[in-house]
C-alpha cells in the first residue's frame, strides 16, 4: 500500500493567509496532497501544474457543473474545439491595439479621477477607494455602460459571486441565478446600442467578430462571456493590484527602485505576480486516469494545481523565497497555464502600469498605516482583506 496523502484545509483561515509554509513543505515531501473540504487532489510542484494544459487528461467540465447554470457558457468551462472556437471570436477584443485604445481613452481618465477624488485624505482602506474601484469601472465601460449603471451593477456583481460550491447553499444559488437574469437585462440595452452604432470599443469588436466562415456567437455565448466578464476581470485584477501596492510599500528599496528608474515598472509588476498570484489555483477534472509524482489519480477527480506553490518552486525560480523586482527571466503562470491562461492578463497588466505609478507620484509620501497588519484572505483568490495607507501630503508641483 502507498503512503496516505495528507490531507489540508484550504478553506482555513490561517491557511488563506499565508499558504506558502504549508505549500512548501508539500512540494519538497509530498507535491501531491488532499483537500480536506472536498474531493480534490492539490498539485504543488511546477511541471506538474503546468501539465494541466493537457487537455487530453485534464478538462474544464468541472467548472461547467459547479457554475454553469448561472455563468451561462463560458470559454472558461470547455474544452477542445469548443472552446478555441469562442476563444477565437473573444481575443480579437484584447489585441494590443484594442487595449492600448482603451487604456488610454478609459482607464488612464477613471485613475486620475479616483486619485483627483483623494486629495485632502490621509488614513484610507486603498482597496476600498482605489484597487477595487480602478477595475469596477474599467469593466464597466467594457461592458458599455455608463456612471449611473456602476450602482446597479456593483449590486449585481455580489448577488452573482454569492453562490460558492464549496460554501454555500440554496439561498445563495438562488441569488445568483436571479443576479444572471438581472445582469443580462442591465447589459442588453448596451449590446443594442453598440449595434445601432458600432464605433470601435471593445464591445463593438466583439459584435463584429467572426470566424472565416462567418460563424458568430451567439447570444447565450455573448451574454455568457459578458457576465463573467465581471467577476473574473474583478477579481483579478484588484488582487494584483492591491497586492503590487501592499508589496512595493512594504519593501522601501522597491519604492525607490520605481521612483528612479520607470523601466523597473514593469518586471517589479511581474515579480509581484508570482511572489503573490492574484488566482490560488487552475481548476480541472481528470478525464482519464493519470500519476503525478509517484500518486495515482482517478478519472473524474477534481486537480487543483496550486499557482504560489508553482511559481515558488526552486526547480524552476532561483532564490523563489527572494522578492527580486529585477528578476528576469521570470516564467511565472500567476494567469494559469495552456490555452486556458486568463484572456484578460493583458488588460490586468496594462491596469497595473497606469494605476501604480501614478498614485506613487500622486502621493509620494504614502506609507502603509502604523499599525496595520495584513491579512490575505480568498478560496480561490489571493487578496488583501482591506490595505490601511496613510496617503501623506498630495503633490502639488
Amino acid at each position: 500500500m502507498g503512503t496516505a496523502l495528507a490531507q489540508v484545509e484550504l478553506l482555513s483561515d490561517d491557511f488563506q493567509h499565508d499558504p506558502i509554509p504549508t505549500l512548501t513543505y508539500h512540494r519538497e515531501h509530498q507535491p501531491v496532497f488532499q483537500a480536506a473540504e472536498i474531493p480534490a487532489y492539490v498539485l504543488t510542484r511546477f511541471e506538474d501544474v503546468l501539465a494541466m494544459r493537457n487537455q487530453e487528461i485534464y478538462s474544464m467540465a468541472i467548472l461547467k457543473a459547479m457554475r454553469g447554470e448561472i455563468d451561462g457558457p463560458t470559454m472558461i468551462q470547455m474544452d477542445k474545439e469548443e472552446h478555441a472556437r469562442n476563444r477565437g471570436l473573444i481575443s480579437v477584443a484584447f489585441r494590443a491595439k484594442v487595449i492600448n485604445q482603451f487604456a488610454e481613452t478609459e482607464i488612464i481618465p477613471i485613475v486620475e479621477d479616483l486619485l483627483a477624488g483623494l486629495a485632502g485624505r490621509r488614513q484610507v482602506d486603498l482597496n476600498e477607494v482605489f484597487c477595487e474601484k480602478v477595475p469596477f469601472r474599467s469593466i464597466a465601460r467594457l461592458l458599455g455602460l455608463q456612471t449611473d449603471s456602476e450602482g446597479a451593477l456593483s449590486e449585481l456583481y455580489r448577488d452573482q459571486i454569492a453562490f460558492n460550491p464549496l460554501q454555500s447553499g440554496e439561498e445563495e444559488w438562488n441569488r445568483s441565478i436571479r443576479a444572471r437574469d438581472g445582469l443580462t437585462e442591465l447589459l442588453s440595452p448596451a449590446v443594442e446600442r453598440t449595434r445601432k452604432d458600432p464605433r470601435d470599443s471593445f464591445l463593438a469588436t466583439i459584435l463584429r467578430s467572426e470566424t472565416k466562415g462567418g460563424d458568430k456567437l451567439s447570444e447565450e455565448e455573448l451574454f455568457g462571456f459578458l457576465r463573467f466578464l465581471l467577476p473574473a476581470g474583478l477579481e483579478t485584477t484588484m488582487s494584483a493590484l492591491s497586492n503590487a501596492i501592499y508589496h512595493f510599500l512594504s519593501r522601501p528599496e522597491v519604492l525607490e527602485l520605481l521612483r528612479n528608474d520607470p523601466a523597473a515598472l514593469n518586471p517589479a509588476i511581474e515579480e509581484s505576480l508570482r511572489w503573490h498570484a492574484p488566482i490560488s489555483y487552475v481548476t480541472r477534472m481528470t478525464v482519464q486516469d493519470t500519476t503525478v509524482a509517484g500518486v495515482d489519480i482517478p478519472a473524474m477527480s477534481v486537480v487543483l494545481g496550486s499557482l504560489n506553490a508553482a511559481n515558488r518552486d526552486p526547480d524552476v525560480f532561483t532564490d523563489p523565497d527572494v522578492f527580486d523586482p529585477r528578476r528576469s527571466p521570470n516564467k511565472h503562470i500567476a494567469f494559469g497555464v495552456g490555452v486556458h491562461t486568463c484572456i484578460g492578463a493583458p488588460l490586468a497588466r496594462a491596469t497595473l502600469r497606469i494605476a501604480i505609478p501614478r498614485l506613487l507620484e500622486r502621493f509620494p509620501e504614502m506609507t502603509i498605516s502604523a499599525g496595520f497588519e495584513p491579512r490575505f484572505s480568498g478560496a480561490f483568490d489571493n487578496r488583501l482583506t482591506r490595505l490601511d495607507v496613510d496617503l501623506g501630503p498630495v503633490r502639488t508641483a
